[in-house]
């Protein structure tokens, strides 16, 4: 962090466009992206786990407990029953979490550059089993208090179209990216880093759809096909982390590559959102839970030295709480001193947690979208209105499909008629022009007009 500060202070007044890529490192995302022992592996931060199953408080398996790493919030890790040996019939489980508060390296801090907490504790997400948490929607816990949260369960019903736009998928979209030949990842990167992964062929994991779940990853695959590296904003699923590193992780030797690879990441997400290729629709059925907490201090100062016995004393980090053990000699002494001393110690309070939760009842509020008036309603009330306001009804409406029948049968027959009268009429006068040139004829005969040999008709005429 400290040569993010230094190349900062650099180009600050030199080259802006550097300048702001370097300052997007120096954040707390930017901070985790670098610290290569802040791996997803390690589960130091959870000292204890029991289910509150109904045969009993089994402490939770390593199969329970998924890691998951938030580019916010780090090292995360989800309590599971998917896939778990432990019987799913459970009302929740109970941890307690050890939070490592003597961190003397970072004492220096980070610039206040972004809209992240600063506090201190663990970040909480409750979500839907097989799902990607959304970590900013989670709440935050302190130290030194026990918590519990009761969740009740809510599902959302809503409808497709075209009442309205949702989605029905279930699997989150898991295809491998394909870098593309002309990627930035091919024309710059250096060969050895496009070898595949020892860890590659690891099976990936399955995930739930959700529209927070799919824009991310559709965009981390979009970043990772042009520039063969992870957008530290997005979440990154763990067979991604495994194959490509972060486009913002700081090459001490060219850091121009490094600003390079950031404005790749930025470009590909651009270019995403314009051709709108990552447009995910909400599920038609959603699961979400209503949470109710509860903090209380802890633990007593009566239970510290016990809790000191059971989960520190025997622990790696037992050198930091020797005031304790102390206080442990000091009991069979002097117990009023020894209680003093254990007031004025906050370690245990400083640096653990307890976190309950509990699932509130077996019932699951359904909240369903249905149409306001279904179409048989909306034929009834037309049919309403049109008699209550012009009095008409159904036999009305029949008379009046008859009557558009009859008329149209009548115009048809109409026009059948008169074709009829007009082909009579034209024989009729032709019969008439026939009879009127044979009295003419006849005529012309008797005053000896005609000649004998006179022809008429095509036929000869002869006259004795």
């Amino acid at each position: 962090m400290e040569t993010v500060i230094r190349l900062h202070a650099e180009h600050a007044g030199v080259d802006p466009t550097m300048a702001q890529y370097l300052s997007k490192l120096n954040s707390t995302a930017g901070y985790l992206e670098h610290f290569a022992e802040l791996t997803v592996e390690n589960k130091s931060l959870i000292l204890d786990c029991h289910w509150d199953a109904v045969n009993g408080q089994p402490e939770c398996n390593k199969s329970e407990i998924l890691p998951f790493f938030s580019p916010s919030y780090g090292p995360c890790f989800t309590f599971s029953l998917v896939n778990s040996q432990t019987p799913t019939r459970t009302n929740g489980f109970a941890t307690i979490l050890y939070l490592n508060d003597f961190a003397e390296d970072n004492i220096k801090g980070f610039p206040i550059s972004s809209m992240l907490s600063y506090g201190k504790g663990v970040r909480v997400m409750v979500h839907p089993p097989g799902t990607l948490p959304e970590m900013d929607r989670g709440f935050n816990i302190p130290p030194g208090h026990e918590t519990t949260v009761r969740i009740r369960p809510i599902r959302r019903e809503m409808l497709g179209e075209p009442y309205g736009e949702c989605t029905d998928e279930d699997t989150l979209s898991m295809e491998t990216p394909i870098l593309s030949p002309d990627s930035w990842y091919f024309s710059s990167a250096p060969v050895s880093k496009r070898k595949k992964s020892a860890h590659s062929d690891i099976p990936p994991r399955r995930y739930r759809y959700t529209s927070f779940a799919c824009e991310n990853v559709c965009k981390q695959k979009e970043v990772i096909a042009t520039c063969g590296c992870l957008d530290l904003t997005l979440i990154a699923l763990p067979e991604h982390r495994r194959q490509y590193a972060s486009c913002g992780l700081l090459d001490l030797h060219n850091s121009s590559l490094t600003i390079e690879r950031m404005q790749c990441s930025d470009i590909a997400i651009i270019l995403a959102d314009d051709a709108g290729k990552c447009q995910c629709l909400e599920k038609c059925t959603d699961d979400r839970y209503d949470l109710t907490t509860y903090q209380v201090p802890w633990p007593h100062e009566n239970f510290q030295l016990a809790f000191y016995n059971r989960y520190i004393r025997h622990a790696d980090f037992a050198a930091r709480f020797a005031v304790y053990e102390k206080v442990g000699q000091m009991v069979n002494t002097n117990k009023s001193k020894a209680f003093k001393l254990l007031k004025k110690s906050d370690l245990i309070r400083r640096n653990f947690l307890q976190l309950n939760v509990i699932l509130d009842g077996k019932e699951t509020t359904k909240m369903v979208d249905k149409p306001a008036i279904s179409p048989e309603a909306l034929f009834g009330n037309v049919g309403g209105i049109l008699n209550l306001w012009i009095g008409i009804t159904f036999i009305t409406v029949i008379e009046v499909i008859d009557l558009v029948l009859v008329l149209l049968a009548g115009r048809r027959q109409h026009q059948d008629r008169t074709l009829y009268d007009r082909r009579d009429c034209r024989e009729c006068r032709e019969h008439a022009l026939w009879q009127d040139m044979d009295d003419r004829d006849y005529s012309r005969r008797r005053n000896n007009i005609i000649p004998l040999r006179e022809t008429y008709g095509g036929h000869g005429v002869t006259e004795d």
